[in-house]
């Protein structure tokens, strides 16, 4: 497990850090219990194994909250998802309407991005 310290200050510390194939939920839920008084939200994510979500880790109990990748990534960071989501659209170039209005990227937005999304879709189909 990689980490480094993004910031901190007096009241709070953030790290992030890269592990391998599953979030470190164990190791955080222990220096919860050993440390009552910390606070911990853990977000995590894992496109190729689809997967991401966050958890909630107060006095040795951890609250998980695991979702597909772009359900997961949408509920950490909504706008942050859907600027994604419009960077890899060109990963749908070769599917149809229909699949792409079936795929877990395009139903974890709602009904308003999703207009903007098929539409922007659209257009890249029109333009290739």
């Amino acid at each position: 497990f990689d980490i480094t310290v993004v910031d901190k200050d007096e009241n709070c510390i953030v790290i992030s850090g890269d592990s391998a194939w599953s979030p470190c939920l164990g190791l955080f839920t222990e220096i919860s219990e050993k440390y009552p008084s910390f606070e911990i939200r853990y977000e995590y994510e894992e496109g190729g194994c689809d997967f991401a979500g966050f958890a909630d880790i107060n006095g040795g109990v951890c609250a998980d909250n695991c979702f597909g990748y772009w359900e997961g990534r949408a509920k950490i960071d909504y706008d942050y998802a859907l600027q994604s989501a419009y960077e890899d659209l060109d990963c749908f170039e070769d599917d149809s309407e229909d699949e792409f209005i079936d795929s877990d990227m395009y139903k974890a937005f709602n009904a308003e991005d999703q207009k903007e999304l098929l539409e922007e879709f659209r257009n890249l189909k029109n333009n290739n």
